[in-house]
């Protein structure tokens, strides 16, 4: 049971991403986001929450 515990550890990391929204902005590890207009949180799990945010920006490029 150990091993498979492991298992599902490598294949679903925890996130690391540490969101704060206050009066004053809106910030993704410690970097402000400006612009922002909505915000939607979804706690699932212990110590994972789904964040949607949307903001508005000078331009969008998409490198794949």
């Amino acid at each position: 049971m150990d091993s498979f515990k492991a298992i599902i550890k490598k294949r679903f990391p925890k996130p690391e991403q540490k969101v704060v929204e206050t009066k004053d902005g809106f910030f993704i590890d410690g970097f402000p986001i400006r612009f922002v207009s909505e915000v939607q949180t979804k706690k699932l799990g212990s110590d994972v929450v789904q964040v949607n945010v949307e903001f508005l920006a000078k331009s969008y490029k998409k490198n794949i």
